[in-house]
């Protein structure tokens, strides 16, 4: 289905996948949904991710009660894991941190006129222009596949 779906061939998804049963494969959604298995250590889009595959999983065959109750099981152990534990305390997002190691690179005195190029017009560029906005950051080139994308940015 995931092949029909994307257009991807078996055998190049294949590359990519890794298998996990029973309770491997529990304790890594665990671990996802607390931000423990992120590029940036308990970073909270990934529960949002979690959150999603709930919502998108609805009413699709093959996600049925079993696997629906353990990813709302994994979104409270998310949840649980930020609220008892200082594991979010100073996260950033992938993009933030990103935008933060970009700008370790300029004099601050060259936020405001420095021109930044930003590759792609997806979730992740619109959330790296919020956070070079913030940061004072105003000319900026939104390079895309598809003008329709670049133009809703603007």
């Amino acid at each position: 289905m995931l092949c029909q779906t994307s257009g991807i061939p078996v055998s190049e998804i294949c590359e990519h996948r890794f298998l996990l049963y029973d309770k491997e494969a529990t304790q890594h959604i665990f671990e996802v949904s607390a931000g423990l298995d992120s590029l940036v250590l308990g970073e909270g889009q990934i529960l949002a991710q979690v959150k999603q595959v709930v919502k998108v999983g609805q009413g699709v065959v093959g996600f049925g009660r079993n696997i629906s109750g353990l990813f709302k099981h994994a979104i409270t152990v998310g949840k649980r894991v930020r609220a008892e534990t200082n594991i979010a305390a100073g996260a950033v997002s992938v993009s933030s941190a990103a935008v933060e190691l970009a700008l370790m690179k300029l004099p601050e005195t060259s936020h405001a006129t420095a021109r930044m190029l930003i590759i792609g017009a997806g979730k992740m560029g619109k959330l790296v222009i919020k956070h070079l906005v913030a940061k004072g950051c105003t000319k900026m080139v939104v390079v895309n596949r598809s003008e329709d994308r670049v133009a809703a940015i603007s």
